[in-house]
């Protein structure tokens, strides 16, 4: 701890790069509830992931350790599985699924999967083969040989497995949410172009964004999913155009220093900073113009969702 204060007072290095011991236990006590609000969606999908790597890694070691055929069928592709970088298949997911928690889940399985499942394959095939013959001699049947000598041998191999993915599935969650982290601003389509469309936000604010490659009617509400990087945020005083919207709050990820600004109702995350307002930091309660690239956002249905869902 004291190293790290020392380094900062030394080297002079600024909040938004690394902030200080007193800065960061301040936040935690006095953003308690927005951390909740927040980790209790990744809690969510690490739950989710890890346990839906139990439930299939675990059964599907026991058919590759036991089957032959399982294991010349089933094993390559799942190698060459493996090999793929994880990071890579990453924007597919959130092109199939959306940028809801689905994408997230299915990531951090992708990520926890392979661990359980090398390690159900070695607990299960650990048992000697002269036990196998001992209790074959004795008349036991293949129901009591996993029962009582093959399923407990492999526990202590499975549950260093469970423990390795385990870890990686709080390290997955993260990971997702910074790929596949968007805001959605509810819009109304009012024009309708050859590429694209241009849409109507609060405050009436209009704006040529992406159709998503969906064919839309005027008038159609739609959500306009933006990321955080793509936005621009100025004083409202300052900015001649953009989205009118509300300072709810400064948050720092890593090395990344943002503001959640509120939009009808809708929270966005606006990471990029115009000059002008370098010289002081926003306070809660300012009013700003959230500036939107086009070549950046694109335009989704506007379906139910989960609040927290919005805002991952």
């Amino acid at each position: 701890m004291g190293v790290w204060w020392a380094a900062i007072k030394i080297f002079s290095i600024p909040a938004y790069l690394l902030p200080g011991p007193g800065g960061v236990f301040t936040r935690l006590v006095t953003d308690a509830s927005l951390l909740w609000t927040h980790s209790q969606v990744t809690l969510t999908e690490i739950l989710l992931g890890f346990g839906l790597t139990v439930v299939t890694a675990i059964p599907l070691g026991l058919v590759i350790a036991l089957s032959p055929l399982a294991k010349q069928l089933v094993y390559p592709p799942l190698m060459l599985m493996q090999l793929v970088p994880k990071i890579a298949v990453a924007p597919l997911f959130l092109v199939w699924l959306g940028f809801g928690i689905e994408s997230k889940v299915l990531l951090t399985v992708l990520m926890t999967f392979f661990p359980l499942l090398l390690a159900s394959i070695s607990g299960f095939q650990i048992l000697d083969d002269r036990l196998l013959y001992l209790t074959r001699s004795m008349g036991a049947t293949s129901w009591q040989t996993f029962r009582f000598l093959r399923f407990p041998a492999a526990l202590p191999v499975i549950f260093s497995g469970i423990k390795t993915s385990a870890t990686i599935a709080a390290t997955a969650a993260i990971v997702a949410e910074f790929v596949g982290a968007a805001n959605l601003v509810p819009v109304r389509v009012v024009e309708l172009r050859e590429v694209g469309v241009v849409v109507e936000a609060a405050g009436g604010a209009r704006l040529p964004v992406n159709s998503g490659g969906r064919a839309w009617a005027l008038g159609a509400p739609a959500l306009l999913c933006l990321r955080p990087e793509a936005l621009v945020v100025e004083e409202a005083a300052l900015a001649p155009g953009g989205i009118p919207g509300t300072v709810l709050s400064q948050i720092f990820e890593g090395s990344r220093q943002l503001y959640e600004v509120d939009i009808s109702g809708a929270t966005l995350r606006v990471e990029t900073l115009t000059t002008a307002l370098h010289a002081r930091t926003l306070k809660p309660g300012d009013h700003v113009k959230v500036q939107v690239s086009p070549e950046t956002s694109v335009l989704l249905p506007d379906e139910p969702s989960e609040p927290d869902a919005e805002r991952r």
